[in-house]
């Protein structure tokens, strides 16, 4: 069966070329950067998950495909580990396993080296917040910084902490969102790819937000 299959591996390799991983990689990030339903941010973070990938193993991209073994993807997991959180592992760890998959779907080998890695847990974070008395307080202190901008910064806390919004959704809130007789608010995202999940949505209004 091995015989066979290195067999095939072969005459695949002669037809195609022999491809490297780099070459598998490289036709991963051209469908991420062709995907329409993706984000920007989103399509720069699996390219910055790549460039993780290649700087914790420099001779990967530049290896045969049919040469990396299941074994050579655990000594990499384990130091790969070392150095990055749980979440960013298991996003490295998908992204390998789709590099590898371009390398199976064009013929290139059989199987997938990735395949068997595992993701590593992930804890839930404890969450400590500030009592009502502790977060105005802190807002106090941003508000006389002294800065050109001091009371704006601390306007914006405030409207984050009592919206609920990301940053990345405020920044794009106008008044035209705010509907005060129904006391909600209209949060749209960027107007080209709007919200990280892709939704517009209504948050409700709670007190101290037309102070801000």
């Amino acid at each position: 069966m091995r015989e066979h299959r290195v067999k095939l591996e072969s005459v695949a390799a002669v037809t195609i070329r022999k491809m490297t991983v780099g070459d598998a990689a490289r036709i991963y990030l051209e469908k991420v950067r062709a995907n329409v339903s993706l984000k920007p941010r989103s399509k720069d973070y699996r390219q910055g998950l790549i460039d993780f990938i290649n700087r914790s193993w420099p001779a990967l991209f530049g290896t045969d495909l049919r040469k990396v073994s299941e074994r050579d993807c655990q000594e990499w997991l384990v130091r790969f580990q070392k150095l990055y959180a749980p979440s960013v592992v298991n996003n490295a760890i998908g992204t390998l396993r789709a590099v590898f998959a371009e390398a199976v779907d064009r013929g290139a080998r059989f199987g997938n080296p990735a395949a068997n890695l595992s993701r590593m847990r992930i804890r839930a974070k404890r969450l400590e917040l500030p009592s009502r008395e502790e977060f105005l307080r802190f807002v106090e202190e941003i508000r006389t910084a002294g800065a050109r901008q001091s009371k704006d910064c601390a306007n914006l806390v405030r409207f984050l902490a009592y919206s609920g919004l990301r940053i990345g959704e405020a920044k794009f809130v106008t008044w035209a969102d705010a509907n005060f007789a129904r006391h909600q608010l209209h949060v749209g995202g960027d107007p080209l790819t709007a919200t990280k999940n892709g939704e517009t949505r209504y948050v409700p209004m709670i007190l101290n937000w037309n102070r801000c």
